[in-house]
């Protein structure tokens, strides 16, 4: 008896999953590796709903289930982007708990979030979630198993494709011009030791380092070649590093002729932040590496989906970590940072992601670019004259 009364819940309960998906327009967005706890969402209404098997007996169960579930939905991409939405948690049970589960639910949950507790019994009478048809009650186990195993399949099948799509976005290029980048700044550190050394302030000077007087004389190209430029081995190993990594993903994201302009645009951004807010003789990777952080923020706002799941957390953790030490640090170029990191986001938007491309959003962020790099030269050039 216990036996069939299992399979009575599984079967309801797979058979609301199929009902969600294939007749209610709701899309999976995650399935636990059991399959006994499923995350739809409706856009059109903003609606959500967990699906959960699970027997609940004590106050306690269902306590203990919410408060893990939290934690894991705070720190989770849905929770970030549906905070006011609806939410509903549909506990499937042949077990009558111990307790009043409306009143425990509503007391250790969210004004947003409803929850109900079905029995195979008595889904079939419930008017609140609007569902459309009944559930057709257990007959023959054999049929019942084929049904939940063909279920299981369509989830399996759904989350391939979402993984396959993640697998798209992430991987759509390949790292050429962050290794071409990356050997071009280690050649340069050798030939600047090699003539004079790269902490040197008169070499970095001759060879292109910023120097505002000298850009103020016309010697425009000092825009870009502080890029490529290190200041002392530690300088060019932690830009290295950062280029080998950050960048890399970059590209794959982007793809190489997108990735090309975002880090030169993003590294002149940053020369021209330093400019207009440090005196100093400065070069360095930094800002376009900056750039690539800012180049991820811009692909975290185009699809927070993909990018909370994958690299979210980790990418902004990272930005404002390297903002607050170039604040707490003195010697650091923070201006050439944040500067960096406004143009990679800017020119991010200006090339757009490949596959989700807006020639009008791409016309307004190229605007924007041209406006904020010529009225900073403009500025800078002017008041500093």
């Amino acid at each position: 008896m216990k036996k069939i009364a299992v399979l009575k819940q599984d079967f309801l309960y797979f058979q609301i999953a199929h009902f969600l998906i294939e007749e209610q327009n709701y899309k999976l967005i995650y399935a636990s590796d059991s399959k006994q706890n499923l995350y739809f969402k409706n856009s059109e209404q903003d609606s959500y709903i967990r699906l959960v098997r699970k027997d609940l007996i004590w106050t306690r169960d269902l306590k203990e289930d919410i408060e893990n579930e939290e934690e894991t939905l705070r720190n989770s991409t849905v929770y970030r982007l549906s905070k006011k939405a609806k939410w509903t948690y549909l506990y499937i049970s042949d077990v009558n708990p111990f307790f009043d589960f409306h009143y425990i639910f509503s007391t250790i949950t969210e004004g947003n979030i409803t929850g109900n507790l079905f029995s195979p019994a008595d889904v079939m009478e419930e008017e609140e979630l609007a569902f459309e048809k009944k559930f057709s009650p257990l007959v023959d186990e054999e049929s019942a198993l084929n049904f939940i195993e063909d279920v299981k399949q369509k989830i399996q099948s759904i989350e391939r494709e979402r993984e396959k799509a993640i697998q798209r976005t992430l991987f759509y290029g390949k790292p050429i011009f962050s290794s071409v980048f990356l050997f071009i700044q280690i050649f340069f550190f050798f030939w600047l030791e090699f003539n004079g050394g790269s902490q040197n302030v008169e070499t970095l000077v001759k060879y292109g380092a910023k120097h505002n007087e000298l850009l103020l004389e016309g010697e425009w190209w000092r825009l870009i070649t502080p890029i490529f430029l290190h200041i002392g081995f530690l300088h060019l190993l932690m830009n290295s590093i950062a280029l080998y990594y950050v960048g890399t993903v970059v590209e794959r994201i982007y793809g190489s002729s997108r990735f090309l302009l975002i880090y030169l645009i993003a590294g002149v951004s940053g020369t021209i932040g330093s400019f207009l807010f440090s005196p100093t003789v400065s070069a360095g990777a930094s800002g376009a590496i900056f750039g690539c952080f800012g180049a991820l923020l811009f692909f975290g706002y185009k699809s927070p989906k993909i990018f909370f799941d994958t690299l979210g957390t980790n990418v902004i953790m990272l930005v404002l970590f390297n903002i607050v030490f170039g604040f707490v640090v003195p010697g650091i170029d923070n201006a050439g940072h944040l500067g960096g990191l406004i143009g990679g986001f800017v020119a991010a938007g200006a090339v757009q992601l490949p596959k989700k491309q807006s020639k009008l959003a791409s016309l307004v962020y190229i605007v924007i670019l041209i406006i904020g790099i010529g009225s900073s030269l403009f500025y800078g050039y002017n008041y500093k004259s």
